[in-house]
């Protein structure tokens, strides 16, 4: 069975009655839509991006996601962070995993990666 070292998650404390709410609602179509299928997915995100509207620094982690619209279970949902210029997996804790490589390789990801870095850059530029 896979640790939280393992599988780089840690538990939080949530109130009861917002965590069934969002429980019920990643279970909606308007949620997978979106690209949300766990609580754990839903509350990484949101605290992603509480973080970097209010912590202000160069490392916040970034999350990626491109949805597959024929099974979403080959969705790309990628969490990275850029240090000393080189783009750094969360999951994996490298820069030189398969998550990176698609990054890097991959040209419909590249394209995607490309506009979602820009928009990233003028939105940190317009604060």
């Amino acid at each position: 069975m896979p640790t939280d070292e393992t599988i780089n998650q840690a538990p939080v404390k949530i109130d009861k009655i917002l965590k069934e709410k969002i429980q019920e609602w990643v279970k909606t179509e308007q949620a997978h839509n979106l690209g949300f299928y766990s609580l754990a997915e839903f509350v990484t995100k949101a605290s992603m991006e509480a973080f970097e509207k209010y912590a202000k620094t160069n490392d916040n982690p970034k999350r990626f996601f491109m949805p597959n619209n024929e099974n979403h279970l080959l969705d790309l949902d990628l969490d990275f962070y850029l240090e000393s210029g080189k783009v750094v997996c969360v999951t994996c804790e490298s820069e030189d995993c398969i998550h990176i490589k698609t990054i890097q390789t991959d040209r419909t990801v590249k394209k995607h990666i490309s506009k979602f870095l820009k928009s990233v850059k003028k939105k940190r530029k317009d604060q």
